[in-house]
């Protein structure tokens, strides 16, 4: 199937088997949402807010070419891969994802830090599942915040974690203060 218009949902919408298209921008409402299932391959090809759900079953997969924004979670043991930006929450959150994640070599992971509390005050990424990270990570400071010698800043937690961000921007802090990204594969990865 092929939808053109975009689309703001308020309510469920399911797409069972097969291919589903979505071109146009999508505004996934708190409390709506979206679910792929029967081993279907749900693809939006431009920009996706996310407040409520869209979940992946198992065998199915959501393909999103466009970026993603919201705080709205990806339950479901499916494949997510996000071939865009992906800019989690609305200015910190921490967002799940219950099956696989894909971060694709097109791919911008954009994360804010703006204290040590994740959720709060820097951006997480929770897989359930696994994760395979590629692209690009940019980080950057909000709210003035200044990161200290040991700060740890889990931003991507994985039950299993495999790649690594082809590049990464905004690790230079100034003043001799590096960010560090650090990728290990236990249940409590950092990236």
């Amino acid at each position: 199937s092929l939808y053109t218009g975009g689309l703001t949902n308020n309510g469920p919408i399911a797409f069972s088997g097969g291919f589903a298209d979505i071109h146009g921008d999508v505004t996934n409402n708190v409390g709506a949402f979206v679910t792929t299932g029967g081993g279907g391959v749900t693809t939006f090809f431009d920009d996706v807010v996310n407040q409520g759900q869209i979940r992946t079953n198992a065998g199915s997969r959501t393909v999103i070419f466009g970026g993603i924004t919201g705080n709205g979670s990806y339950p479901g043991t499916g494949v997510v891969e996000q071939l865009g930006d992906t800019r989690p929450g609305n200015s910190p959150a921490i967002v799940s994802y219950g099956g696989d994640l894909l971060l694709g070599d097109t791919s911008r992971l954009f994360i804010e830090l703006g204290g040590t509390t994740a959720g709060s005050q820097y951006d997480r990424i929770s897989v359930a599942s696994n994760v395979n990270v590629d692209g690009t990570l940019n980080l950057s400071l909000i709210n003035g915040f200044q990161p200290q010698t040991g700060n740890l800043f889990d931003i991507v937690l994985a039950g299993a974690l495999s790649g690594q961000f082809a590049s990464m921007s905004g690790q230079n802090l100034g003043g001799g203060v590096l960010l560090n990204p650090i990728t290990t594969a236990t249940s409590s990865n950092t990236a």
